[in-house]
C-alpha cells in the first residue's frame, strides 16, 4: 500500500505533553513538506464527529491518535460502539504508554512519528471487550481491566492535580500502591472458564490482562500476548502489608512474583467473572465506579497503524 497523501493527527492537549507534540508534528511535517492536518480535542471519547470522518475515510489520509493509554482507550471505545473498523495510528505522549511498550514502539516521539509515516499496512491486534450482564454497558481496554488494589491506585492517580501526575510520571503507579493497599478491604470473585468456576473467597486484585503490561512498565503477565486471542487473569489473594512489599519487590526486579503463594493464573479465550460491590476498577487506567459486576470478558480484533 503506498503512503498516505495525508496524515490526520488528533491530539488530546489534555494528556502529558500534548500540547508539546503538536509543534513537534507541525515542525516535522512542515521540514519534510508532507500534507497533515491537526484536530484537538480535550475530550476525545466525546468526539462523535470523527465518527464520520472515519466511515467516510479513504486509503489516501491516515487518522493518528496522540495521546496516552487513556486517549487510546477513549476514542477505541467510541469507534467500537460505532461500530467503525476503519484502522487508527497511534503516537504515545503519555505518562504510562503500557500500549506502546506491549507494542514495541520507539520511546522517542519523533521516531515514532517517522515510523509512522512509512508504514505500509495497518497490524492487527486484539482488544479487551467486556460486557456488563446487568447494565449491557460495554467496556474496552487495550491493555488491562483491573479491579481492587488496581482500581484503587487509578482511582487515586485520577485524583491527583496534572502537575503532580507530569513530574511522578512512569512512578505514579507505583507512588500510591501503599495507600490503595490500605484502602483497599479484602472482597471476592467467581471466575468461569472452559475449565469450571474458580472462586477465591478473600482477594484484593484481580487483573484482566490484554497484554504483558499495566501501570506504568509494570510487567504483570510477561507471558501475555496481544495477538494470540487469549486473556490472561492474575489474582492476588489477601496477605499483610510486608508480603505484598516482598512481592512488589519480585515484580520488579526478579520477575518471579507468579510464583509466590499468593499469586493465582487464569488463561482462556474468554471468562466470565463475578465481582463484589465496592471495588473500583479500571479499564487502560480509567476509572470504572465501584458496583457489583458480572462481567463476560472476550478478546476482539482490530487494525492498528503501529
Amino acid at each position: 500500500m503506498p503512503s498516505p497523501q495525508k496524515l490526520i493527527f488528533v491530539i488530546n492537549y489534555a494528556a502529558r505533553n500534548g500540547e508539546e507534540m503538536g509543534r513537534v508534528i507541525e515542525k516535522y511535517m512542515k521540514r519534510k513538506h508532507l500534507p497533515y492536518q491537526i484536530i484537538l480535542s480535550e475530550a476525545i471519547g466525546h468526539a462523535e464527529w470523527l465518527v464520520d470522518a472515519l466511515k467516510n475515510n479513504s486509503e489516501e489520509q491516515r487518522f493518528i491518535i496522540v495521546g496516552g493509554d487513556g486517549t487510546l482507550n477513549h476514542f477505541v471505545t467510541l469507534l467500537e460502539d460505532y461500530q467503525v473498523d476503519t484502522p487508527i495510528g497511534y503516537l504515545a505522549t503519555g505518562s504510562g504508554n503500557d500500549f506502546a511498550r506491549a507494542m514495541g514502539l520507539p520511546r522517542s516521539f519523533t521516531h515514532q512519528l517517522q515510523r509512522m509515516i512509512h508504514l505500509e499496512s495497518p497490524k492487527e491486534v486484539d482488544i479487551l471487550c467486556a460486557e456488563d450482564q446487568q447494565s449491557q454497558e460495554r467496556i474496552y481496554a487495550v491493555n488491562s481491566l483491573g479491579f481492587g488494589i488496581d482500581g484503587w491506585v487509578n482511582y487515586l492517580i485520577n485524583q491527583q492535580p496534572h502537575w503532580v501526575k507530569g513530574v511522578a510520571g512512569n512512578f505514579s503507579y507505583l507512588l500510591n500502591v501503599i495507600k490503595a493497599y490500605t484502602n483497599q478491604a479484602p472482597f471476592s470473585v467467581k471466575i468461569t472458564d472452559e475449565n469450571g468456576t474458580h472462586t477465591f473467597e478473600q482477594v484484593r486484585l484481580v487483573v484482566f490482562a490484554n497484554n504483558r503490561y499495566f501501570g506504568g512498565g509494570i510487567d504483570i503477565v510477561p507471558h501475555a500476548n496481544n495477538t494470540d486471542e487469549q486473556l490472561d487473569v492474575v489474582i492476588a489473594d489477601d496477605a499483610d502489608m510486608p508480603h505484598y512489599l516482598n512481592m512488589l519487590k519480585k515484580l520488579l526486579t526478579t520477575k518471579t512474583h507468579l510464583s509466590d503463594s499468593i499469586m493465582h493464573t487464569l488463561s482462556s479465550h474468554r471468562f466470565t467473572a463475578e465481582i463484589s460491590a465496592g471495588q473500583y476498577g479500571q479499564a487502560d487506567g480509567e476509572v470504572l465506579d465501584d458496583k457489583a459486576r458480572t462481567l463476560v470478558i472476550s478478546t476482539k480484533k482490530r487494525r492498528f497503524w503501529i
